[in-house]
């Protein structure tokens, strides 16, 4: 049976507690650590979550803990919360090193700049499902623009990616990243086009975007059913 806890570290927490939490090896891992003393004092070499399947972790690392991370051979699936601190890509590179098997990248980030500089990190040969949530709305400019999509699908993730949730501009984008990423198999997709969001309701967006494809994709591109009422996204299976 799949098992979660959740550790935060505050000024509280004493070391002994950090490392009776960490000993009982929980399938699924979340960690939020920050700077305290008392996590400086923690004989982090003794950490054992190297049989963690899923990793939820918030960058940067504590300086301390980022040098004692193990072997994550059992890691498929790692969530990760990104800041505007550029030198936290070490932090990102280290713990993918560390995970040879990964086969789901999930990110949070708070801007497209960010997440461009922290995708360049990332050349893990086993990653074949990303993920790429907004960070709060739409609105903020979480999305993909053409230049974008192109730059993606030319990297070495969007080549070998097979899986990807995407929020992109417009429709322009969906049918490049279709066309360009030769081993994607589902592409699931919401279109931010400025046209649609002044003018009309999200509802009326989707139906609008849905009927879109269906009239122009090929028939070697399936299109799950879709609910505008209760679906954000829709799913585009590629053949």
């Amino acid at each position: 049976m799949t098992s979660t806890e959740e550790l935060n570290t505050n000024e509280t927490t004493s070391p002994r507690q950090i490392i009776s939490f960490c000993e009982r090896t929980v399938n699924i891992f979340r960690l939020n650590l920050n700077e305290t003393e008392d996590l400086k004092k923690t004989s982090l070499g003794r950490l054992d979550f190297t049989n963690t399947s899923k990793l939820d972790v918030k960058l940067p690392f504590n300086k301390h803990f980022s040098k004692s991370i193990p072997k994550l051979y059992q890691l498929t699936s790692l969530n990760v919360q990104l800041t505007t601190d550029y030198t936290n890509q070490s932090d990102l590179r280290v713990l993918l090193e560390q995970a040879p098997n990964l086969h789901t990248l999930s990110v949070l980030c708070p801007t497209k700049t960010t997440l461009k500089y922290f995708l360049a990190v990332i050349n893990n040969p086993s990653i074949l499902k990303l993920n790429l949530p907004k960070a709060v709305s739409l609105t903020d400019g979480i999305f993909y623009n053409i230049e974008q999509c192109v730059a993606f699908s030319h990297s070495p993730l969007g080549k070998q990616c097979e899986i990807l949730t995407i929020i992109v501009q417009n429709k322009e984008c969906i049918i490049h990243l279709i066309n360009e990423m030769n081993n994607l198999r589902l592409l699931i997709v919401d279109s931010f086009d400025e046209n649609y969001v002044n003018s009309v309701s999200s509802y009326r967006k989707c139906q609008n975007l849905f009927a879109w494809l269906k009239l122009t994709l090929p028939s070697t591109i399936k299109i799950a059913e879709y609910d505008c009422c209760h679906e954000d996204r829709i799913r585009l299976w590629i053949r």
